[in-house]
């Protein structure tokens, strides 16, 4: 008899001022879905799988105010139009 352990990425960390929803577990290709709280936009990937080697495959994103983030917007569009 063969006894397979599922690799589990274990316990992510909510952004400051968001949260993480990790119904489906933390076991391996389980999805666990973040998301920020009301006046705040979420930088970077929403959702994030665990992975075979049991790591999550995407970095944890950040909740930024949403004036802070359309500051952030324009200055990112800004730094990639502007010549040198």
């Amino acid at each position: 008899m063969v006894i397979t352990m599922s690799p589990d990425c274990g316990p992510l960390t909510a952004p400051t001022n968001g949260k993480v929803d990790t119904t489906e577990g933390t076991k391996y290709q389980s999805v666990a879905v973040f998301s920020c709280n009301d006046g705040y936009n979420l930088v970077g990937t929403a959702q994030t799988e665990c992975a075979a080697d049991a790591t999550w495959d995407t970095a944890a994103p950040t909740c930024v105010i949403k004036s802070a983030y359309l500051h952030f917007c324009y200055w990112l569009y800004r730094s990639h139009t502007t010549k040198v």
